[in-house]
């Protein structure tokens, strides 16, 4: 069992924090992209009742959709209200990744390790810059996975809190599900009680899924085969994830991080089985879900 060590001590988190926050806000009220252009006119501009019932590309990422409503609403069509949401969630998800890596790891330095690669990282400076649901996606997962740890810990509110953060992952992107099944999927590894008490969370999150989504659903079926990725053989298993991993380094600026996450999760999962078997699942369901449906 992964057993955290006393408070997390701001000193370690907080560097990284003010670097994230200052490469984050860098020059909000830029032009917007095609993306964002599309968000805003296609989706974030219409009721919310329209929001949440219209799927007719995967742009539409429902919840973060609402909240550029809402902070539109709140402070005005300006281009830094339209990326508020992702600019918040991409800087709350530090201190949730120092966190993790804290309790993963059992050491502030080491968390503090990750923090920085993940706040240099060229894929999370990109996503805060722009107003579409991805760092919202990130910071939910990271959360779902910290509830999830502290449910097998024993915490009574552990289960309620995994749900609660598992749904909204699923409902920035439906593929946000694959998540939830590759964590329920390594709760069952444990003792039994855990295991039942895995099933009725996520069946209880994958029904909230199916009622939110049922109104959509044939648009969501024929969103994920017109543009989901195919994989059919091993050779478009491995350009799949070489394509997600360069998109990930994102160019030179990325190698030495990236190098840098390896050598780390290869250490942390050595000695953390259970981490290995999660970074497995989460890499690996999307692909063989791709390769089911086609």
């Amino acid at each position: 069992m992964l057993i955290a060590h006393g408070p997390p001590a701001l000193s370690h988190i907080g560097l990284p924090l003010i670097v994230a926050s200052l490469l984050c806000l860098a020059d909000p009220t830029r032009d917007l992209g095609n993306d964002e252009v599309y968000t805003w006119q296609v989706f974030a501009s219409v009721s919310y009742e329209k929001i949440t019932t219209s799927y007719s590309v995967p742009q539409n990422h429902i919840l973060h959709t609402t909240l550029v409503r809402l902070a539109v609403q709140v402070f005005g069509l300006v281009e830094w209200s339209l990326r508020l949401p992702a600019l918040l969630a991409g800087l709350a998800v530090l201190p949730m990744v120092y966190t993790i890596g804290r309790r993963t790891l059992g050491s502030s330095p080491a968390a503090s390790l990750v923090a920085w690669i993940f706040a240099l990282s060229p894929v999370h400076i990109h996503y805060p810059h722009r107003a579409r649901g991805y760092s919202l996606l990130v910071l939910m997962c990271a959360m779902a996975l910290y509830a999830l740890w502290r449910a097998l810990d024993g915490r009574r509110l552990g289960w309620p809190a995994f749900a609660l953060c598992s749904f909204p992952a699923a409902y920035i992107l439906p593929s946000g599900a694959l998540h939830l099944a590759a964590l329920g999927l390594c709760a069952l590894k444990r003792h039994v009680r855990s295991a039942v008490y895995a099933l009725v969370s996520g069946a209880a999150t994958l029904g909230a899924l199916i009622f939110a989504y049922w109104p959509m659903r044939e648009e969501v079926a024929v969103a994920g085969d017109r543009w989901g990725v195919a994989v059919e053989h091993p050779a478009d298993l491995v350009a799949a994830c070489a394509a997600a991993a360069s998109y990930l380094v994102a160019g030179w600026a990325g190698v030495l991080l990236g190098v840098g996450g390896l050598v780390g999760l290869y250490a942390a999962a050595k000695y953390r089985r259970s981490l290995a078997l999660y970074t497995g699942l989460a890499w690996l369901l999307p692909f063989a879900h791709r390769a089911s449906v086609r």
